[in-house]
């Protein structure tokens, strides 16, 4: 029970010190351009469910500053400092990801649903509501594929892969909007294809992917000098 306890408080020191190197980004002025870029995606694409596409973008840019801060500010040091050890570090680390991928969703949805009541778009509540939790998964998978590479090479070295993940799945995402509808009538007629299809399968794939990503993750991090 007690290593228990010390790996969770561990764990919850790295995602308060993570949290702490992002929030200087939380600026009125990014604030701004992330409802700004929803607006227009949204207004674009003429549905509402594109404000995903804003938070997608600044969710997984925001899931990279701690890696951004610890390049500059040599952060691995301070969590060595503070006897954390690399396992937990990386623990912390895919926590923090979940976590700021699950807020830059809620706050989509949040401006999605203004769109949608503002400009009268087509689409319901609970296709907004499977939006966002789609929306996280699709984060969270990019940020399983960067991360690796984040945590072999620092973020400088492997921010050219970032980018191309990145972009690679803002292209499906758009993609998939595009055919939102289409998709959102296929599971409205035929809900099974939905419960025990769908959703099972986004699970086993989300799950398998997280602990390869994870255990890369630690793999490469335990290799690195500091």
């Amino acid at each position: 029970i007690m290593g228990g306890g010390r790996l969770m408080k561990d764990i919850l020191k790295v995602v308060k010190l993570d949290f702490l190197s992002v929030m200087p980004y939380f600026t009125l002025k990014n604030i701004i351009i992330f409802i700004l870029l929803g607006i227009f995606y949204s207004y674009l694409m003429e549905a509402a469910i594109a404000v995903f596409i804003s938070g997608f973008i600044i969710g997984i840019i925001f899931s990279s500053y701690p890696f951004i801060v610890g390049d500059v500010s040599n952060l691995d040091s301070l969590y060595s400092l503070c006897g954390i050890s690399r396992k937990n570090i990386v623990k912390g680390r895919y926590l923090t990801a979940v976590l700021l991928s699950s807020v830059s969703a809620l706050l989509c949805f949040t401006l999605a649903v203004f769109m949608k009541f503002a400009f009268n778009f087509e689409g319901d509540i609970s296709m907004l509501v499977m939006t966002i939790i789609y929306s996280v998964i699709f984060m969270i998978f990019v940020i399983l594929i960067q991360y690796p590479f984040f945590f072999k090479l620092g973020y400088m070295k492997g921010k050219m892969v970032a980018k191309v993940s990145t972009i690679f799945m803002v292209v499906a995402v758009a993609v998939g909007i595009s055919f939102s509808s289409r998709i959102a009538d296929l599971f409205v007629e035929n809900p099974k294809l939905l419960i025990q299809i769908v959703i099972p399968v986004t699970i086993v794939i989300v799950a398998i992917s997280y602990i390869a990503s994870k255990r890369l993750s630690l793999y490469f991090y335990e290799k690195r000098d500091f």
